[in-house]
């Protein structure tokens, strides 16, 4: 398993998705439905940390009817089990 060094933001926003699409690796959401997670003013910052976890492999993009979906990768429920967000 990877022991990159994840920040706060990429650790919140990787729960925020496993929660979001119900604990499935199969569905993605939009990512006003993964942003709502946090306050208003933040939801701006969340973007940068949500294309490095993209490009970590811990979560896969989807471009779906003109807007970007998201879902989470094995690897990213992997990371979260390591890091003892979710048994």
């Amino acid at each position: 398993m990877s022991k990159e060094r994840l920040s706060e933001q990429e650790v919140a926003l990787l729960a925020a998705i496993f929660q979001e699409t119900g604990y499935s690796t199969h569905k993605h959401v939009p990512e006003h439905a993964i942003l709502q997670h946090f306050r208003r003013d933040i939801r701006g910052l969340m973007k940068k940390p949500l294309r490095r976890l993209h490009s970590k492999g811990y979560v896969s993009k989807h471009p779906t009817g003109g807007e970007m979906t998201y879902q989470i990768t094995r690897l990213g429920i992997e990371r979260l089990k390591e890091l003892r967000i979710i048994p």
